[in-house]
């Protein structure tokens, strides 16, 4: 199909997508669209692992994360609505003949990433239809063959609420977006899209839901023992080779305390060994970072790739001296930038001025630490003690520059638009 052929059926199509209410989408609906999911189990799977490259254990994972929260999504809709109402009872103290309403925002452009067809692809437009939205479903081009198989069911159910568009997410912004012919933008990726794509909201006045951030963070302590360094080790271990290093809760850097610097490489070097993961420590001066990582990262393959003795997906820790230059890379891939502190408070100064990370994990058993890091540092979830190998999707989810400040229910309440309607209220609302 010619682009111009794809753009004028969805162009006949979209003035026929159908707004309705919250309540559309019914159980039957959700069970039903979970039975498709499971006979097509094996097929998605099995095409995920091809344009992905993950492993069967990690697809099947992330197919997993869909079930739970589709079982869940009626559930978390009761409530969502609970608190609308909660909120209702608040803002009625301070303003009587005032009423905060919720309503859809219309047709919402999806645009799914390439790290996580699933479970994005089917939960995120899902909570989105709930909403009383449609939905134009535009997944990265490297897992389109994935994201089309869970379009086809969503469309099976809801005809004329969703479209799935063929072409480059790019040229959906220029078709749609910039032509104003939507009303909303749901975007997940890179942040380094987040300039262009919210010029090209901000000229046409389309809202737009970012969530593109994948710096994550951990700090190491001194004051672990043996067993609790494993643990640290094995937690940044698994992060790092769940899914490639792709997935946005896997950190970018861990930062060691200078006196159990040397114990923690030991660790990690014998966990490598333990599961028979290729490894290595690098060490590189400030003016090699950015020339060693566009070395290591394959940016135009959809696997990334490091090169190390051959192999691939290694979990490639890189000794850094400043924290900054570190923290500009956002590395969806095994590599890791390991960074030396001497003292919290010096690591804390540091952490201040930066706001671009998705979270931050603490292993330590410092209570005043934990609580200093919160109190000065921008971070929105503070993980204690663990180290998430994905992100639960019943959880708050990232965003630019202040990742984690969505709401728990975060799909579901993101594709609602927030208004107050005044006067006579109890006329208007039921």
């Amino acid at each position: 199909m010619t682009e111009n052929t794809h753009l004028n059926k969805i162009n006949e199509k979209m003035p026929n997508m159908v707004l309705t209410s919250t309540c559309e989408v019914s159980a039957k609906t959700i069970k039903l669209v979970i039975k498709d999911l499971q006979h097509l189990e094996k097929e998605l799977v099995s095409t995920m692992i091809k344009e992905t490259g993950y492993s069967n254990t990690d697809a099947v994972s992330l197919l997993e994360a869909s079930y739970d929260f589709l079982s869940k999504v009626q559930d978390l809709k009761s409530i969502t609505h609970s608190l609308f109402r909660d909120e209702n009872n608040l803002y009625s103290k301070i303003g009587p003949n005032s009423f905060v309403y919720y309503q859809p925002w219309g047709r919402i452009l999806t645009c799914i990433p390439s790290n996580a067809p699933l479970p994005l692809g089917i939960i995120v437009p899902i909570a989105l239809l709930m909403g009383g939205n449609s939905v134009i479903l535009a997944p990265s081009s490297k897992v389109r063959n994935t994201v089309n198989k869970l379009g086809a069911i969503l469309t099976k159910y809801f005809p004329e609420r969703i479209i799935l568009w063929k072409d480059r997410v790019r040229d959906a912004f220029e078709h749609l977006v910039v032509a104003s012919k939507i009303d909303a933008v749901y975007f997940m990726g890179s942040s380094s899209y987040y300039s262009q794509i919210t010029t090209n909201c901000a000229k046409t006045g389309t809202k737009l839901i970012y969530e593109g951030e994948g710096r994550g963070f951990v700090v190491v302590e001194n004051d672990l023992n043996e067993k609790e360094l494993e643990n640290a080790v094995k937690a940044i271990l698994d992060a790092k080779t769940f899914c490639n290093g792709k997935m946005c809760s896997a950190p970018n850097v861990v930062a060691v305390n200078a006196k159990c610097k040397e114990k923690f490489i030991n660790t990690y070097n014998d966990m490598c060994n333990k599961y028979r993961l290729p490894c290595e420590v690098t060490s590189l001066c400030n003016s090699d970072v950015d020339e060693y990582v566009c070395q290591i990262i394959n940016k135009t393959s959809i696997i990334p790739k490091t090169r190390v003795k051959g192999k691939k997906n290694v979990p490639l820790l890189i000794q850094v001296s400043n924290l900054s230059k570190a923290t500009e890379h956002e590395l969806f891939c095994p590599i890791c930038f390991l960074y030396e502190y001497k003292e919290i408070d010096d690591l804390i100064k540091q952490l201040e001025s930066n706001r671009f990370y998705l979270q931050i994990s603490m292993f330590t058993k410092n209570e005043k630490h934990v609580k200093k890091v919160i109190r000065l540092t921008h971070y929105a979830r503070y993980c204690l003690n663990i180290c998430p190998t994905e992100q639960n999707p019943l959880l708050p989810w990232g965003n630019y520059g202040c990742s984690g400040d969505s709401d728990v229910l975060d799909f579901y309440r993101k594709g609602l638009r927030r208004i107050i309607i005044e006067g006579n209220v109890n006329d208007f609302i039921d």
